[in-house]
């Protein structure tokens, strides 16, 4: 069972450059003489073979490069925002554990604040409820409104096998 509408699951998070994106721009720029290998490579503070490897495809952008380059280049990572706020996330589907260990992580959690959670279910009852809790967090970030929020009281929780997806 999925808990997470496949729609839904990449629209909270913000666009992020791929690496391939960002490689294409910088063998564009090279190739029309913006800038040296060399001034890029100082600016990153690795040698200059490094970005030439790049360049080759011999060597992949490195993950914490990767904001500066883009930077570097004046691409933009979110709309028209500059490249200064590269988004530093990547966007994946997410597996949740399966019901007892959600169970077991706030069984653990409450005993650690004094609470009983036995009482009423209340960490079955949490581990229940945290997957649409999440995704409406996660939504409520990026900006939907409380029309589509509503709407999520509508998606199953983990363990609840006989409720589909609207």
């Amino acid at each position: 069972m999925s808990v997470i509408d496949p729609s839904l699951r990449f629209p909270q998070c913000a666009r992020v450059l791929t690496h391939d994106e960002i490689r294409a721009e910088l063998i564009r720029q090279v190739d029309a003489k913006m800038f040296t290998q060399k001034a890029l490579a100082d600016h990153l503070g690795v040698a200059p073979a490094r970005v030439k490897e790049v360049l080759l495809g011999k060597r992949r952008i490195q993950q914490d490069e990767m904001p500066a380059v883009a930077k570097w280049l004046g691409l933009e990572a979110r709309g028209n925002a500059p490249a200064t706020e590269v988004n530093r996330s990547i966007a994946m589907p997410v597996s949740l554990p399966s019901l007892d260990a959600l169970t077991d992580m706030f069984v653990s959690l409450l005993e650690q604040v004094d609470v009983d959670p036995h009482e009423g279910e209340r960490a079955e009852k949490l581990a229940r409820s945290f997957p649409g809790v999440l995704q409406a967090a996660l939504l409520r970030q990026a900006g939907w409104d409380g029309d589509t929020l509503s709407n999520l009281a509508k998606l199953p929780h983990v363990g609840d096998e006989d409720r589909s997806l609207p």
